[in-house]
This record gives C-alpha cells, structure tokens and sequence, in this order.
C-alpha cells in the first residue's frame, strides 16, 4: 500500500480533470462516474486507515467519530445481517465512517482471515460485494480445509483453481497487504476484548465524539438496533 500514498495525489488530480470534461460533456456520466470512484476511495481509506494501526501501542482507528461491526465467516446470523449493515453504512457514510473487522476462527488458524482479504483487494479484477467475498472466502475454505494461512503458494494455486486470473505482481501486493490487514484486525479484536471483556460476532463499537457505546446486532430485532445508531449518531455528530 506504501506506493500508492505516493501515487494517490496523482491519481486524484487526473480523477479531477476527467470529472470537469464529463460535466461539460455529460453530467448523468459524470455522476455515475462519481459513484465508482468514490467507492474506490472508501475503500482505499479503509485500508489505509487500518495500516495505521500496525504502529505500536496503536488505538482505535479513529478517535472521535466510527463504528466498528465485529463478524465472522462462520457466523450464519452475519450473512442474514449484511443488509442491515450495508444500510447503516449507507445512513451514516456522510458523517461516520463504519469499518467491518472480520473474527479469526481459531480452528482454521487464521485462514479465513487471509482469504477473506485476499478476495477483497482483488475488487479491481472481481467486483463482489462484501457479502459475496464473504461466502466466497468461506466456500473455498470449507473445501480446502488444510489451507496454510502462511504459504501464498497455497492460496495462489487455490484462487486460480476457482478460476481467478491475475499475474504474480498482482498475486504479491494482495499477500504484503492482506498480512497487514489480518494483523489490523487482531489488533482490533485485541482492543475490544481489553475494553469490552470479549468480542463475538454481531458486536457494534460506535464513537461520537469520543463517547464510546456499544451494540449487539441480534437476530430479534435487527433494524430497531440500526436505527437507535443512526439516531444516535446523527444527534451527536
């Protein structure tokens, strides 16, 4: 991820002109535009913004404003949940950011942490969502069960005899990031156990102005819990 700080402000700056000549050429292109490259952006800022907790005696990701939803791959409700969390992500986008953290499942040693984000910095190759690189990451898992979580021959053979394409600088950035991003979210979970006493799948963590509160999204009631944390945040942000 290291080069493409550099690289970014370069990219925006181009991202810029290209948006002013499809206004002037055509404004409905230019706002569809607007909504991929901004999608990018979230994304970008999320991995960015988990890299810096690798630091030593890092916090939380922010200090002021988010929310973090603890999941898992293993965890059914999760899956039923996603709508639920795609909506609250979408209500509070403009003034609180929501970071998903996926839990490690101890049996498979870290495994499905690794497919996970590897799927995911794949989005430029395989547009899923979340849900989908989810499903995926646990599918593939559940058919290979003897994955190391250390050897990138073993995911590399494994995502191309799904039928992934992508070449071997490809295959090295997603492995050197998805490193960092497992170790970001056993961060987290490690700061949730310390302040909460424990994590489990469907925990909420949500910051307003340095506030902490945390939630339980349940299989009950899931929507009341969204909208007391859309309430919430938009009274005090």
């Amino acid at each position: 991820i290291s080069p493409g700080v550099f690289i970014f402000p370069l990219n925006l700056k181009c991202i810029s002109v290209i948006f002013l000549l499809l206004f002037l050429h055509n404004e409905s292109r230019m706002m569809t535009m607007f909504r991929g490259v901004k999608s990018v952006l979230l994304f970008l800022s999320l991995t960015l913004s988990l890299n810096a907790l690798g630091k030593e005696n890092a916090a939380w990701i922010a200090e002021d404003n988010e929310i973090v939803y603890f999941f898992s791959l293993e965890c059914g409700a999760c899956y039923k949940h996603e709508p639920y969390v795609s909506l609250l992500k979408l209500k509070t986008a403009s003034h609180t950011p929501l970071y998903k953290v996926p839990l490690e499942n101890y049996a498979d040693k870290g495994a499905g942490l690794r497919l996970y984000f590897l799927i995911m910095l794949s989005q430029d190759n395989y547009n899923l969502t979340p849900l989908e690189a989810s499903r995926a990451a646990y599918s593939l898992l559940s058919d290979n069960p003897d994955t190391n979580v250390d050897n990138a021959d073993d995911y590399k053979a494994l995502l191309k005899k799904y039928g992934m394409h992508f070449s071997e600088f490809e295959f090295k950035k997603w492995w050197a990031n998805s490193s960092t991003l497992i170790n970001d979210s056993l961060q987290l979970a490690n700061n949730a156990i310390e302040e909460k006493g424990s994590v489990e799948p469907g925990d909420i963590r949500v910051v307003v102005k340095g506030k902490v509160y945390w939630f339980f999204l349940s299989e009950d009631n899931p929507l009341a819990i969204v909208k007391e944390i859309m309430e919430l945040t938009n009274n005090e942000s």
